[in-house]
């Protein structure tokens, strides 16, 4: 497999994040989703569908950006392959039942409900 293949596979645009840290640094559980990313237009753009401001956010990897979304459902594409990207283990849907909640966005979608 050529190089190039295996480094647009694992580009990270952003993380899907269930929680914040409160002033004190302590964890807090959000009723609605929360997005961060170094890439202030990607999460430009999930304002103008989930709603919130993009705000900047230090995060553990430098400056960083955060959008605090204004839902509680998200549309999540998941590529074809052999199962979930290899950085994203199972694990981390927390519960979620992809084939319970999903929509009818299309084959290899799934809807994440908090």
């Amino acid at each position: 497999m050529p190089i190039i293949n295996i480094q647009r596979k694992l580009t990270e645009v952003g993380r899907i994040r269930l929680g914040a840290k409160s002033d004190k640094g302590a964890p807090q559980k959000l009723d609605k989703f929360r997005l961060t990313s170094k890439s202030k237009e990607a999460l430009d753009a999930a304002a103008e569908v989930y709603g919130g401001v993009v705000k900047p956010w230090a995060g553990p990897d430098g400056d960083s950006f955060e959008l605090l979304t204004t839902t509680n459902v998200l549309d999540v594409v998941v590529p074809p392959g052999n199962g979930p990207p290899a950085a994203v283990p199972a694990s981390a849907l927390r519960g979620a039942n992809p084939k319970k909640n999903a929509g009818s966005t299309g084959k290899n979608s799934v809807v994440i409900k908090l």
